[in-house]
């Protein structure tokens, strides 16, 4: 039987670091051990004062010097595992959010990792049953749907993903499993599925017999939604990606055989080189959202 974080263990050692990677490691190694050391003597400083505080503007000074300090320490830790993951081969599938929470949304101030999720979630029925594909670490399954849903099965063909979301973002509503999508999906019926930033990294074959699943799991008048990103420049950019999509009207053509109707809208972030287009959809074969019978909506 795997131990924990058995499949994280196997993916960290086939990685191989440069002579360069190394000696940025340790230097990193280095700094980290100075502010490890600082904070340690500042955790030990605040907790005499905490003791010895007896008014609440006291307790609460040194409370608000505690929360800083982790912010601090967080910062820099997953600014180093950004290094690792991201510039030490090979690169993962998938992002582990916890980076982007706590170092490159501070430090960068990218937000792009946010919208599809926040989207997606705007779409859901209250109380509905939900199939999220490719869930990765299970950070959107955790923190933007099951506050919402009635049930969340949750999946993705890397197992290392699928540990690392029971181990962080387990929720009671939320049924984490390892499927590879190009073989079938989990039973329904689904009030909606969820494509999250994933549709990418598949073949403009796999994704139609995936659409042709989604379609024959999803109960009358449910909803795909998800978010890709368009092209930019002449590379992918990422390994793992099949293919990446023109444009709005590229994406919607992928989609409007298989839904009678079909709403993509984009936006693009120049907080990242080249700049990060990312493209938003929603497919169904009845009311989508903002249009003029959806129910959240009202304009005068």
């Amino acid at each position: 039987m795997d131990t924990p974080n058995e499949h994280q263990r196997r993916w960290v050692e086939q990685k191989v670091p440069t002579a360069a990677d190394l000696e940025t490691i340790k230097l990193v190694k280095t700094n980290f051990q100075a502010s490890v050391n600082t904070a340690a003597q500042l955790f030990a400083e605040l907790s005499r004062r905490l003791a010895a505080s007896e008014t609440f503007v006291d307790f609460y000074d040194n409370i608000d010097r505690f929360a800083e300090i982790t912010r601090t320490l967080a910062r820099f830790a997953h600014s180093a595992k950004t290094f690792c993951d991201w510039n030490v081969a090979p690169v993962p599938e998938f992002t582990d959010h916890f980076i982007n929470q706590y170092f490159l949304w501070p430090e960068h101030k990218r937000t792009f990792w946010l919208e599809g999720a926040v989207l997606c979630a705007l779409a859901m029925k209250r109380g509905g049953r939900y199939l999220e594909l490719c869930c990765g670490g299970g950070f959107y399954s955790d923190m933007f749907y099951a506050s919402i849903a009635r049930e969340i099965v949750a999946v993705d063909f890397d197992p290392r993903a699928i540990e690392l979301a029971r181990l962080h973002h387990a929720r009671d509503n939320v049924r984490y499993e390892i499927v590879d999508i190009r073989k079938g999906l989990p039973e329904g019926p689904f009030d909606g599925v969820i494509w999250d930033g994933a549709i990418e990294h598949f073949s403009t074959s796999e994704i139609a017999i995936v659409m042709a699943e989604i379609k024959r799991k999803l109960v009358p008048g449910g909803l795909l939604s998800g978010y890709t990103i368009a092209e930019s420049g002449d590379a992918m950019q990422h390994p793992d990606h099949e293919q990446e999509f023109k444009g709005m009207s590229d994406l919607g053509s992928r989609l409007k055989p298989h839904f009678e109707n079909v709403l993509v809208f984009e936006s693009t972030h120049a907080t990242i080189a080249p700049p990060r287009h990312n493209l938003f959809f929603f497919a169904g074969d009845g009311v989508l959202p903002f249009d003029a019978g959806w129910q959240h909506r009202f304009r005068l």
